[in-house]
C-alpha cells in the first residue's frame, strides 16, 4: 500500500541516506565491472592482433598452464619497430586484470564504511535527541579542560564524537555488544545474517591489510560466529565477485534497516510521535522494496516490523501487514500470504483495506468496484493506479482496463504523462 504523508525524522533520514548509498554501490559496482569485463576482452583482442603478424613457424612446445590443462605455448619474434606498441598492450591488460581484482574489494570496502558511517550518524542523532544517555559514557574532563570549551553545547559535542569514536575503532562484534548494553537489549546480534556480517567485514580488513589472504584472525573470528575455515585455506586469497557483492549489498541493507528501527523504537519507546514515525519510515521502505521487485527483502524486512510488539496504531499494523503479503504473493508463496491475512480480522475495515484484501486474492470484480467508488472520494489517485505494487496483477485485467477509461476517459496504456501534484 502506498506510503502515508510523513514527517522528516533524523533517524529516518539518516537510515535512508544510507539506503541510497547501498543501492549506489550495487548499481555503480554492477556498471563498472562489467565495463572492466569488457576492457579486458578488448586489450586481449588488440594484443592478439599486434602480435599475430609476428607469431613463428616452428613446432610448438607442450606445455601445462596454471589450470593443469595442457596448452600449446606459441612463440613470437617481435621487430625493434613494435616491441614498444607489444610492450604497453601487454602492461595495459596486465593492468586491468589487476584492476578487476582490486576494484570488487573496493566496492566491499566502501560497503563496510557505509555501514562504519551509518552506526556513527545513527548514534549522533540518538544522542542529540536523548542527551541524558551520555550521563554513562564514563568521560571525565579536568577543570582547566572544562574552561577551555565556550559553551556546555561544545562540551557534549566533544562527549558525542569521543563516544562515537572510541565505539567505531573496536571490531564490528564488540560494537554491537557496546550498543546492545547501552541500549539495554540482547538481540543485536540474533540475527540469521549476523554470520554473514561478520565473515564480510572481516574479509574487508583481509583485504586492506593482508591483499585478501586468509590469516588466523579472519578463521578465528570466523569460528565464533559458526563458519568453518579449514586450516588448508589459510594464505589462500579470497575473491569479492559480483555475485558477493550482490550479497553484501542484501546483508548490509537488511542490518542498516534493522539495527536503525530497533534503537529507534527502544530509545524512544514511550514517545509516540517518533513510534508513528518509525511506522511510516518502515511502510515507506518496504513499499519501496515492493515496487522495485526486491521481494526477498521486503519478506524479511517486512517479517521484522509487523512482528514488532508494539505499533503506532492498527491503521499502519494493517498496512505493514499488506505490504508483507505482497511480499509474499509476488514471491510465489501465496500459502504463507494467505496465513498473514488471515491473522486479522479485517470484516469490519474501510474500503481501502478491502480494496486491499481483494487485490490479494485476485478478486478483480470486487477490486474494479472499490475502485470506482474510492477515485471519487480521493482515497485513491490516478498515480497510485499506475505505480502501487498493490495493482501489479490488477493492472493486466481487461476488466480493469475498461473501469479505468470510464473514470478518467483514456485508455491506461496511452497515458503518458501523469500529475503528480495532488499525490
Amino acid at each position: 500500500m502506498s506510503l502515508e504523508q510523513k514527517t522528516n525524522s533524523e533517524i529516518g533520514e539518516v537510515i535512508l541516506k544510507s539506503i541510497l548509498s547501498l543501492e549506489g554501490l550495487r548499481e555503480s559496482s554492477s556498471i563498472l565491472l562489467n565495463s572492466l569485463d569488457n576492457e579486458v576482452n578488448s586489450a586481449i583482442d588488440t594484443l592478439d592482433k599486434l602480435l599475430d603478424p609476428f607469431k613463428q613457424e616452428e613446432e610448438a612446445v607442450e606445455i601445462e598452464d596454471l589450470d593443469e590443462e595442457n596448452k600449446t605455448k606459441i612463440t613470437y619474434k617481435i621487430p625493434a619497430s613494435h616491441a614498444r606498441k607489444v610492450n604497453d598492450a601487454q602492461r595495459r591488460l596486465a593492468s586491468l586484470v589487476r584492476s578487476r581484482d582490486i576494484l570488487p574489494r573496493n566496492f566491499l570496502i566502501s560497503y563496510v564504511s557505509e555501514f562504519d558511517y551509518f552506526v556513527g550518524a545513527l548514534l549522533k542523532n540518538i544522542y542529540k535527541m536523548k542527551p541524558e544517555l551520555l550521563n554513562s559514557s564514563g568521560q571525565q574532563y579536568a577543570i582547566k579542560e572544562i574552561l577551555s570549551f565556550s559553551s556546555i553545547e561544545e562540551i557534549r559535542e566533544e562527549i558525542i564524537e569521543k563516544d562515537i569514536e572510541s565505539i567505531l575503532r573496536s571490531s564490528h562484534s564488540e560494537q554491537f555488544k557496546t550498543i546492545a548494553n547501552k541500549a539495554g537489549i540482547k538481540t543485536l546480534t540474533e540475527l540469521d545474517i549476523w554470520p554473514k556480517f561478520i565473515e564480510i567485514t572481516e574479509r574487508r580488513n583481509l583485504f586492506v591489510h593482508t591483499d585478501g589472504v586468509i590469516s588466523t584472525q579472519y578463521q578465528t573470528v570466523c569460528k565464533s560466529v559458526g563458519i568453518t575455515i579449514n586450516d588448508e585455506q589459510i594464505g589462500k586469497k579470497l575473491p569479492a565477485t559480483l555475485d558477493y557483492l550482490n550479497e553484501t549489498f542484501d546483508v548490509m541493507y537488511e542490518i542498516i534497516v534493522k539495527l536503525g528501527c530497533t534503537l529507534w523504537r527502544k530509545f524512544f519507546e514511550s514517545d509516540k510521535s517518533e513510534l508513528g514515525l518509525s511506522d511510516m519510515y518502515m511502510i515507506h521502505i518496504i513499499y519501496e522494496l515492493l515496487f522495485k521487485e526486491e521481494h526477498t527483502l521486503a519478506i524479511k524486512i517486512g517479517e521484522f516490523i509487523v512482528g514488532q510488539k508494539k505499533h503506532s496504531n492498527d491503521y499502519r499494523k494493517r498496512m505493514q501487514a499488506i505490504n508483507l503479503c505482497l511480499a509474499y504473493k509476488y514471491s510465489g508463496d501465496m500459502k504463507k500470504s494467505s496465513q498473514i491475512l488471515d491473522g486479522f480480522d479485517w470484516s469490519s475495515v474501510q474500503d481501502l483495506f478491502q480494496l486491499a484484501i481483494s487485490c490479494v486474492n485476485e478478486d478483480h470484480p470486487v477490486s474494479c468496484d472499490l475502485i470506482v467508488k474510492l477515485i471519487p472520494a480521493k482515497e485513491i489517485s490516478e498515480v497510485a493506479l499506475h505505480e502501487w505494487p498493490l495493482f501489479k496483477i490488477l493492472r493486466e485485467q481487461e476488466i480493469f482496463k475498461e473501469t479505468y477509461e470510464n473514470l478518467f476517459k483514456t485508455s491506461f496504456n496511452n497515458v503518458s504523462i501523469i500529475d503528480r501534484s495532488s499525490d
